[in-house]
């Protein structure tokens, strides 16, 4: 079992790695387990969104200088756990788990914005109908690269145009209540 910070970088990357392995085979239930393993052993060593990082540097040294993590180490630790966090958003997404992927593509941009964080929520969200966050994210995307190599202008006028005909249906069929409570009210 690793027993310094920098240990257990070296671990969460060799089980990354593990988890991109049965990724590749199509083994998502796997590849879940490995990236959540990789969670565990990184989330001592990388600041959450309302930690300071410099704060959480000092917190996280221990007393002998082979325990602590450089700046660079800490870094590459953030980097890894978002990776991680998106990898295991496509393993959801794949195996049809559309909430969990949104959630860990969530958790990911939390550590690290990205295009491909948005642009999986933004998938994973219009999955599960919610067609408004995934316009947001797919606008946050574009922000992000205004070239838009990957044509997300299509999909974002795809997403609207379903976003709209979902709040027109929704429209329709609170108008039919409201009209059947008015005939109830009237009797």
């Amino acid at each position: 079992m690793p027993q310094t910070l920098r240990e257990q970088l070296a671990h969460a990357l060799s089980l990354k790695e593990e988890g991109n392995f049965y990724f590749k085979q199509k083994d998502y239930t796997n590849a879940i387990k490995k990236y959540s393993r990789v969670r565990a052993f990184l989330k001592p060593m990388v600041p959450t969104a309302d930690q300071d990082n410099d704060q959480f540097v000092s917190m996280i040294a221990g007393k002998g200088s082979e325990s602590q993590l450089t700046k660079d180490e800490q870094k590459q630790a953030t980097t890894v756990m978002a990776a991680t966090f998106l990898n295991m958003s496509i393993c959801y997404f794949l195996t049809e788990q559309y909430k969990r992927s949104a959630d860990r593509a969530s958790e990911s941009i939390g550590y690290q914005k990205t295009i491909k964080a948005h642009y999986r929520r933004a998938k994973a969200l219009a999955a599960i109908k919610d067609y408004w966050g995934a316009c947001k994210d797919l606008k946050e995307a574009l922000k992000m690269d205004k070239s838009d190599p990957n044509n997300f202008k299509h999909e974002l006028a795809q997403f609207e145009a379903l976003a709209k005909q979902k709040d027109k249906k929704s429209d329709s069929k609170l108008r039919g209540f409201l009209n059947k409570t008015q005939e109830v009210d009237q009797e």
